[in-house]
């Protein structure tokens, strides 16, 4: 759908007067997207695809663009909802109970502080570039956030649901899906009812090849508890009697 591209149309327009504004909009995007997806290689793709050749076209090094990208990327794992926290509380979850809520609010405050350490470094390469402070377009700001508004209230209402106790962390995955495809088919109407089934196709491949990848994890974390690999290297790192300079 349209989604995607109308977040960055409203991270376009309210940084544009900045130094460097391209470039934190382009954090600020990673950040929302974030948000919606909980994975890191599915807003690099998604964000990168649409901002990289931006960048690039507007004179930034292909260097700074790729990395900027890749690394405000990898938001998706700390932002909540994070694909790999939920998987990690499943796994640790063998003797006490780990709530996934809990480890994406853990997660907020170090996404939140990369990505203004993200937007720091993008406002000092765009003086360097020679840009300056403008003046605020209102108009332009007004407008793509109603044209992007459904969108902004997608990670809204995934957090909010989740944090007020509304619907938990797995059923917010179903709320955000039909939202998404409720927004895609009748407000932004960027998705048709006969394109609805090759989309469901898409997303059952790629469930069926993190199943895979699932499935072997949980038999590999089987297996090295039962011949107690994880003591036999706990026990072996206490007995080297490390400091904790000597650790790290």
């Amino acid at each position: 759908g349209a989604i995607a591209g109308r977040l960055v149309n409203v991270a376009r327009a309210v940084f544009a007067p900045l130094p460097g504004g391209l470039g934190i909009a382009t954090v600020a995007a990673c950040m929302f997207f974030a948000a919606i997806s909980g994975s890191s290689p599915v807003t690099v793709i998604t964000i990168g695809g649409v901002m990289y050749p931006a960048m690039v076209a507007a004179g930034y090094n292909e260097r700074f663009s790729t990395g900027l990208v890749t690394s405000a990327g990898t938001l998706g794992i700390l932002i909540p909802p994070s694909i790999p926290m939920i998987v990690y509380a499943i796994f640790a979850s063998g003797t006490d109970v780990i709530r996934v809520e809990d480890l994406f609010l853990a997660g907020l405050g170090p996404g939140l502080l990369i990505g203004l350490i993200l937007g720091a470094y993008c406002m000092i390469t765009g003086f360097k570039k020679g840009e300056r402070f403008t003046k605020p377009d209102l108009g332009a700001v007004w407008t793509a956030t109603v044209d992007g508004f459904w969108s902004l209230m997608l990670p809204i209402v995934i957090l909010g649901g989740i944090y007020s106790g509304i619907f938990t962390a797995t059923e917010a995955a179903a709320v955000s899906v039909v939202y998404a495809l409720a927004v895609e088919l009748f407000v932004h109407r960027e998705l048709t009812l006969q394109e609805v089934p090759a989309v469901f196709g898409e997303a059952t491949i790629l469930m069926g090849s993190l199943l895979v990848i699932f499935a072997m994890a949980v038999g590999l974390n089987a297996l090295l508890t039962d011949l107690g690999i994880p003591e036999a290297a706990a026990n072996w790192i206490t007995s080297l009697d490390l400091t904790p300079t000597t650790f790290m």
